[in-house]
């Protein structure tokens, strides 16, 4: 909490948060304390430097990659054994299993779910009762088979343990490492694909426009009109509705009627998703004007679809998926149907937001915090008569302290330390007595503001904003600048530094450069690793990461989901499903390969300006692909074809008056092709240079995305974000923002609780809604982080606070008057202690004051 309980001038405004009884041992973490786990980072460090100097310098030779990984794990060995080594016998020694009627128990399951599949009574009970008779929809959607037999509960069962050695300690650590999948890893690493990264060696100018000349001429007749580019878009629609019959494919028992009704609904849905693309293909052959009026309707999204999205959601069908995540002993057995998460995944707009969040938190945050969940909503229902008797143990805590000064270095290693423990995390500060859920929340929102500083060069932005951060500028303006995009936060491209003969590799701006380029993808894994945790531990950012950063990471997860199944189907099925399986894993890569390329409307939305200038030079090429048809045809002559050509402008002037160049725009060192610097764009160009930096803006922000998406993956799985779009991620990753929230007086007075002096009928909280009301976007994140420590509410806004914002009157001591004191709070209960002020006017003045003068710390009132 925040209080004040001193009049004016001796005013100490500070921060109070209660302390658990059960208080545990809290880990310090100095700022500048050499890490512990040094030598495995150290291998980390090396093996990273190794993977993007072969990136650099490597892929000239092309098909380098085998000796690059050589090079990285000889690297990394090399490292280890500098370090003293925690070597294989030392791990293979110490390696615990429990065993079940013979059975090991693999990674992640329960001593409930070995006895319900691995003991002699639970196999030799009756199959589930009810249903023979049914259909295979009917069966597809029924409950699970039953969670045991009475004989199975009235037998004592034994379970063994002993050490793994040889075979059996190599297949737990296969398991356990494909169990992280694919962007997984719980150590401290830097992923670099030197294939997917774009740093590797260029092709020439000449080399590019002959392949780009090549793939006109294979064009349909006519190519380059607006009924191409309507057919093309038509065409990418039809391939994209034939996704949902393969994720289908894993739900077992599902007949073909209800196949065929499912992937018309999702053919429908994407149709009526793509309304606003396929709008802006049909208006290029109307004027400019009335094109970028659909353009801006389609940016606007939300009005320019056929039908809203509400119209798809299933009533029935979430309230089925409601029921069976209520179910206290599936949950603890794991045994939710298989139809659950098929249709979440592949059918999302089936099912609202909330059932979807409540299913992610079910499936994907562990049994402990799924049945914690539980125990809440029961213990919130109110006529709920097994409230009293569903209890579990509370989910541990680890409490660490931090200092402030360096939040950005501290995260990093707290993160490193604690993001894969199942534990809840904790943070307190030094020569600070708050502790609990105030200072955690203060935690996240310093972090999420410290990622965004200027000088560590993560993100693109137009222009710094000092001291304010993403919204609000409550610091002081000797704060350090911090980055400020009106489009959202989106990596800067990550610049090369393939070493030549004025700086060869072993130079010292060479390895300056290396050494700067491994601190960014370090400090995206740890980001990764910060929003899987706040994900993880119910926390919100204050990240407003782009709807388009958001896209390129679930394109990431489907790609990892389909891999993952691709591979489970070939495990178990060597037959023709296998094959198949394999194929259609291939046909998701390529599809989320393309996915993960940047779209016309995605470069606009990161760049407005720069998407403008590419959609002009794109008409500019459609001219000249119209004059090369009328060539190929034979009605212009090569020499009229080049004169025309050349005679085509943007805006009254020729292309090659813009002095564009053939590299990454904002980013001069940031080439699209070999010797790019030296390359200007004309009107014979103007198609590949779009290509060119649509594909670079991807590239070049791979190895950051693959950073982030692995450090994400060492928590929980990024598959379990299939499922959710941008704008759901946005939601959960960083709450209900404070425009959202309907601050208005009805509104605000549902949401706040009176108590211990105070109802709502008191005239101090109806003055207190009053001057909420007129709370200004940066007031009203000050009075939130004053209140929570957060700047941010929750997803469901004031509304949805646990627990719900309270309102009590604070007494004055001393025959003082109201007037002489401030507000304080209880960050850990949302607790708001408010004196029975004389006028708005002071009550406006004093919230204002407290604000501002008791952020910042926690301390004890």
């Amino acid at each position: 909490s925040r209080s004040s309980g001193a009049p004016p001038p001796r005013w100490n405004v500070a921060r109070t948060s209660r302390r658990h009884r059960n208080s545990s041992e809290v880990h310090d973490l100095p700022d500048d304390s050499d890490d512990s786990a040094g030598a495995a980072d150290e291998a980390a460090r090396v093996a990273a430097a190794a993977a993007v100097s072969a990136l650099d310098g490597g892929g000239a030779n092309g098909g380098s990659g085998s000796g690059s990984a050589t090079a990285t794990a000889t690297a990394t060995e090399a490292a280890a054994a500098r370090a003293g080594g925690k070597g294989k016998g030392e791990a293979q020694t110490t390696r615990l299993a429990l065993f079940c009627n013979g059975h090991r128990l693999k990674r992640g399951m329960s001593i409930f779910q070995s006895v319900q599949k691995y003991s002699p009574a639970a196999q030799a009970a009756p199959p589930n009762e009810g249903g023979g008779g049914g259909s295979a929809a009917a069966a597809a959607f029924a409950r699970p088979p039953s969670v045991g037999s009475r004989r199975m509960w009235m037998t004592a069962h034994t379970l063994t343990y002993r050490l793994l050695t040889g075979e059996e300690l190599r297949e737990a650590e296969a398991e356990e490492r494909a169990a992280k999948g694919d962007a997984g890893g719980g150590g401290f690493g830097v992923a670099v694909d030197a294939n997917a990264s774009g740093l590797r060696s260029l092709r020439t100018l000449e080399a590019l426009a002959a392949e780009e000349e090549e793939k006109e001429k294979d064009a349909a007749p006519g190519g380059g009109t607006a009924a191409a580019l309507l057919v093309a878009a038509e065409t990418a629609l039809l391939r994209d509705l034939r996704q949902p019959l393969r994720a289908l494919d894993g739900l077992s028992g599902i007949s073909d009627e209800v196949a065929a009704i499912v992937t018309l609904l999702s053919a429908l849905h994407r149709l009526n998703m793509a309304a606003p693309a396929l709008r802006a293909s049909w208006g290029a052959a109307e004027n400019e004007a009335q094109q970028q009026e659909q353009e801006q309707g389609a940016r606007e999204g939300g009005e320019s679809v056929v039908v809203s999205s509400a119209v798809f959601v299933n009533s029935k069908l979430s309230a089925k998926l409601a029921r069976q995540l209520q179910d206290p002993l599936v949950i603890c057995s794991s045994s939710i149907p298989s139809w659950c998460a098929a249709l979440v995944s592949a059918t999302p707009f089936l099912f609202p937001f909330e059932g979807r969040r409540a299913h992610l938190l079910t499936t994907s945050f562990g049994i402990a915090r799924a049945l914690t969940r539980l125990q809440q909503r029961s213990a919130d229902a109110p006529n709920d008569e097994h409230s009293e008797s569903f209890r579990v143990g509370r989910i541990p805590r680890t409490k660490v302290r931090i200092g402030r000064d360096k939040v950005v270095q501290a995260c990093v290693k707290a993160m490193r330390r604690y993001a894969t423990s199942k534990s809840v995390l904790e943070i307190e500060f030094f020569d600070e007595v708050g502790t609990g859920l105030g200072p955690t929340l203060e935690f996240y929102a310093m972090a999420s503001k410290e990622f965004q500083r200027a000088d560590l060069g993560l993100w693109r932005h137009s222009a710094p904003a000092p001291g304010g951060g993403s919204g609000g500028g409550e610091e002081e303006q000797q704060q350090p600048e911090y980055v400020f995009s009106a489009a959202g936060l989106f990596p800067a491209p990550l610049e090369p530094t393939a070493s030549s003969p004025e700086t060869p590799a072993s130079s010292p701006e060479t390895r300056a450069a290396l050494s700067h380029k491994l601190h960014k993808l370090q400090l995206f894994f740890a980001l990764g690793q910060l929003v899987a945790k706040a994900l993880l531990d119910g926390r919100v950012l204050d990240l407003p990461f782009s709807p388009v950063f958001y896209r390129l990471l679930l394109a990431e997860a489907q790609r990892q989901r389909a891999r993952r199944a691709a591979a489970t189907t070939t495990s178990s099925d060597q037959g023709e499903h296998a094959a198949a399986a394999a194929a259609a894993a291939k046909a998701a890569d390529a599809a989320t390969a393309a996915a993960s390329a940047l779209s016309a409307e995605d470069v606009h939305a990161l760049d407005p300006h720069l998407g403008r200038t590419m959609a002009k030079l794109e008409a500019l090429a459609l001219q000249k692909r119209r004059l090369d048809a009328l060539c190929r045809a034979g009605r212009l002559s090569e020499a009229e074809r080049r004169a025309r050509v050349d005679a085509l402008t943007l805006d009254g002037a020729r292309v090659e008056d813009l002095c564009l160049t053939f590299t990454l725009p904002g980013h001069d060192n940031v080439p699209l092709c070999a010797g790019g610097a030296d390359q200007l764009v004309t009107a014979h160009t103007a198609q590949l240079w779009v290509r060119l930096v649509r594909e670079r803006l991807a590239t070049s922000v791979a190895p950051q995305m693959a950073n982030f998406c692995k450090g994400f993956g060492s928590v929980f799985p990024l598959t379990a974000l299939v499922g959710f779009s941008a704008a759901d991620l946005d939601l959960l990753v960083a709450g209900a923002g404070e425009s959202t929230e309907q601050w208005n007086l009805h509104g605000l007075l549902n949401a706040i609780k009176p108590d211990h002096g105070y109802t709502r009928s008191s005239r101090a909280v109806e003055l207190l809604c009053g001057v909420m009301c007129d709370f200004d976007a940066a007031e009203r994140r000050r009075f939130i982080r004053f209140l929570t420590g957060s700047p941010r509410l929750p997803v469901g806004g004031l509304r949805a606070m646990q627990p719900p914002l309270t309102v009590v009157r604070k007494v004055p001591e001393g025959g003082l008057s109201p007037d002489m004191y401030l507000p304080s709070v209880m960050t850990c209960a949302n607790y708001l202690k408010l004196p029975d002020y004389s006028s708005r006017d002071v009550m406006l003045e004093r919230l204002r004051t407290a604000m501002t003068e008791g952020a910042n710390s926690f301390h004890l009132s």
